[in-house]
């Protein structure tokens, strides 16, 4: 019996023991890159014209805004007017979860300051 032969024999079962069968890679699901994780989209702001002016806006063009209702459109009406937008959430006008949806589509001019 030839002891180099069986020698060479074992060595390569060991080595093929030990790979992946053919197409196994192919199984794994694949990770994906970080860049690909869903991240929230945040509001972008409109054109200053189409903003709308919280000193000025009746109450149809308030109730276009998310989450304004005919009574938050009437709270806001009712508070005027504002220094600031962040002054729906400081005056109690509206829910402070309500304020990030809102602050890119709104704008405010002071009393006696005109755009």
């Amino acid at each position: 019996m030839n002891h180099g032969a069986l020698k060479l024999g074992l060595a390569a079962l060991i080595v093929l023991a030990g790979s992946a069968p053919a197409g196994a890679d192919e199984t794994k699901p694949k990770p994906k890159p970080a860049a690909a994780k869903a991240k929230p989209r945040p509001v972008k702001a409109k054109p200053q014209a189409d903003l709308v002016e919280l000193n000025s806006a009746d109450k149809a063009l308030l109730m276009t805004l998310p989450g304004i209702t005919g009574a938050y459109a009437d709270k806001i009406i009712a508070g005027r007017p504002y220094n600031s937008k962040a002054d729906l959430v400081s005056h109690q006008i509206i829910p402070a979860d309500l304020y990030p949806g809102l602050h890119a589509l709104v704008i405010v001019h002071p009393k006696g300051v005109k755009p």
